[in-house]
C-alpha cells in the first residue's frame, strides 16, 4: 500500500476493512487499472447485459438457497435429454418464457388471457399443466396425481418437488414433455396446426427414447477404435463455414423436429 494512500483509507473504512486491504500486494508490473464487467466472460459492458441486470436475468430463482440453486443446475444440464429442452427449462424456471402474462409485464400489448382456454391468467404453470387444453396432455399420465396437488405452487417449486419424487428416468420423460407440451400450445397459437380440445404430445416420449439410442451409439463409438473419422467432427477448412443442426425425424409419423 502506497503511504499516500493509507489515511485516506483509514478515513473511509472501518479497522478491520482496512487491515485487510493494507496486506494487498500491489502488482508487479506497470498497467493502468481496468473497469470488468462480471456478467461478461471478456469483461465488457454492454446494454443489453445491463438490461439484463436490471431485470435480474441473471439472478438464482428466489425460491431456492444458493446451495440448492447450484445443486439444480448442474443436475438440470446432466440430464439425458436434447440440449434445446434444457435450455428451453433454463428459461422456464427464470420465468421468461412467452406467455401472456410475461409479455404484459415487458409492456407487449396483448391479452393476459389464456390464448386456448381464454378464462384465465396466463402463468408459466397454466400453460404448461393447468389450462383446460393442456389438461389433456397429462390426466391419463403418471405425472398428474402429483401435478394436481401442486396447482398453487410456483414453477421452481414444482420442479423441486417432481426430482424429489420422480426416478431420472421418469423425470426426463416429465420435462420431455413438458416441452413438448409448450410446443405443441404454439403450434395452435400461431396457427401452423388446428385447433383441437385435445393436445397430443405422445410423440415426446418416442423422440427421447431415439435420442438416448443415439447417445448411446455415439458413447459407443467414441470408446471404440473400430469408429471411422467420418464419424467424428471434424474442423472445416480455412475461409470456410460450416454449419451442424441438430434434428430428428420419425418416420412413424412423418414429423421432423430441430
Amino acid at each position: 500500500m502506497v503511504d499516500g494512500m493509507k489515511g485516506r483509507v483509514q478515513q473511509i473504512f472501518p479497522l478491520h476493512i482496512t487491515q485487510n486491504i493494507m496486506v494487498i500486494p500491489l502488482s508487479q508490473t506497470q498497467q493502468e487499472d481496468l473497469r470488468i464487467w462480471m456478467f461478461d466472460s471478456k469483461g465488457k459492458y454492454l446494454v443489453r447485459d445491463g438490461y439484463k441486470v436490471a431485470l435480474g436475468f441473471f439472478d438464482p430463482p428466489a425460491t431456492s438457497s444458493e446451495h440448492q440453486s447450484r445443486g439444480w443446475w448442474q443436475f438440470l444440464w446432466s440430464l439425458n435429454i436434447p440440449p434445446k429442452v434444457r435450455i428451453f427449462w433454463w428459461r422456464v424456471l427464470h420465468d421468461i418464457i412467452p406467455t401472456s402474462k410475461n409479455l404484459l409485464s415487458h409492456h407487449v400489448p396483448v391479452a393476459g388471457t389464456c390464448p386456448l382456454c381464454c378464462s384465465s391468467c396466463d402463468s408459466t404453470t397454466h400453460a404448461l399443466f393447468f389450462c383446460v387444453v393442456v389438461k389433456s396432455c397429462w390426466k391419463d399420465t403418471r405425472f398428474w396425481v402429483i401435478l394436481k396437488q401442486m396447482r398453487h405452487l410456483e414453477i421452481f417449486d414444482i420442479f423441486l418437488w417432481m426430482k424429489d419424487t420422480l426416478s431420472r428416468l421418469d423425470f426426463e420423460v416429465f420435462v420431455m414433455r413438458s416441452w413438448a407440451t409448450w410446443c405443441e400450445r404454439l403450434c395452435v397459437v400461431h396457427k401452423s396446426k388446428g385447433f383441437s380440445a385435445v393436445l397430443n404430445v405422445d410423440w415426446s416420449e418416442s423422440l427421447l427414447g431415439d435420442f438416448r439410442s443415439a447417445w448411446l451409439a455415439l458413447k459407443f463409438c467414441n470408446e471404440g477404435e473400430d469408429c471411422k473419422s467420418a464419424d467424428k467432427w471434424i474442423a472445416p477448412p480455412i475461409n470456410c463455414l460450416r454449419i451442424d443442426v441438430d434434428a430428428a425425424y420419425n418416420e412413424n409419423q412423418q414429423l421432423c423436429l430441430w
